[in-house]
């Protein structure tokens, strides 16, 4: 693996990620040589990369038969974790205010039907329009962090180790002052309206069992508490992105290869998949869950 100094010649650093997937930078690279390598190495994605799918996000990643489960990054990986995420299309210029960002991810499952997706992100520093949100979102910030304005003036600001849900339709402005990655499960649900009460709904930082309900009553956001328990295996009634606060989870697949998660880890759960939950103590987790089954 090849590694550059600080802003690199673009056209090197990408024949180098063509040739061996991944880079080490020794430093943040600028946003305008970023776009340079985005831009030489998009037909080489769109050409290449979607032959093989991979779990690899900047995380250490696992599969539990149909569990695609993400634990912490570890602090030894992150110098070479940094620029290996799938670059996506710019963002909408008519929906900025400032700044030109560049944004990542990895989409750990999607459901364009519904308007569904959960996977993790990152992006630059940036500022939007204030406007109305498009979509129900549920985020978990891992790094960064985020200024939400609302129609009225108030500002709230989300750190990183945080969670918040924006509601469709509600008006505001999101406010990014450096880098962010986050976790994300985003439910557009296309043709439905917004909650009649979107604006007194506001930004929402989960802290009960059910802290968010959408409208149609498919997306759920809240905290868990659970006593020890053994669960059954079982078809996992929805769709789950999870993060533990305290405590600690087996997860065993239908194979019976099995993961344990502890406090700081998130994972995922797509509906359907054959699993069991087993845990010796007390758990505490952040859930944001989706049905996706046909009305």
């Amino acid at each position: 693996m090849e590694t550059f100094e600080r802003n690199p010649d673009p056209l090197e650093a990408a024949a180098a990620l063509k040739r061996d997937g991944a880079i080490v930078i020794n430093a943040q690279m600028d946003t305008d040589v970023v776009q340079i390598v985005a831009s030489e190495l998009r037909n080489h994605f769109d050409s290449e990369g979607r032959y093989t799918e991979s779990d690899f996000n900047g995380y250490n990643t696992l599969r539990v038969s149909a569990i695609l489960a993400k634990s912490r990054r570890s602090p030894a990986s992150s110098s070479t974790t940094e620029r290996v995420w799938a670059l996506w299309d710019a963002i909408d210029p008519a929906g900025l205010e400032a700044e030109n960002p560049v944004q990542r991810g990895h989409i750990y499952h999607q459901d364009e039907a519904l308007g569904y997706m959960a996977g993790v992100w990152d992006c630059t520093a940036m500022t939007g329009k204030l406007e109305p949100y498009a979509v129900h979102e549920f985020m978990f910030l891992l790094e960064g962090s985020v200024i939400m304005v609302l129609e009225d003036g108030v500002e709230i600001t989300v750190n990183a180790g945080e969670a918040f849900v924006i509601p469709k339709g509600l008006v505001c402005q999101w406010k990014q002052p450096g880098y962010v990655r986050k976790v994300f499960m985003i439910f557009e649900d296309p043709g439905a309206p917004a909650a009649d009460d979107v604006a007194k709904l506001g930004i929402i930082l989960p802290r009960s069992p059910v802290e968010y309900r959408d409208p149609s009553g498919r997306m759920i956001v809240g905290v868990r508490d659970s006593a020890p328990f053994d669960g059954e295996m079982r078809s996992h009634p929805h769709h789950e992105l999870a993060h533990l606060l305290e405590g600690a989870v087996t997860i065993t697949g239908g194979d019976g290869a099995s993961q344990t998660f502890e406090a700081g880890d998130t994972f995922y759960i797509p509906q359907g998949a054959v699993c069991g939950w087993q845990s010796s103590g007390s758990v505490t987790a952040l859930y944001a869950s989706l049905n996706g089954a046909t009305k």
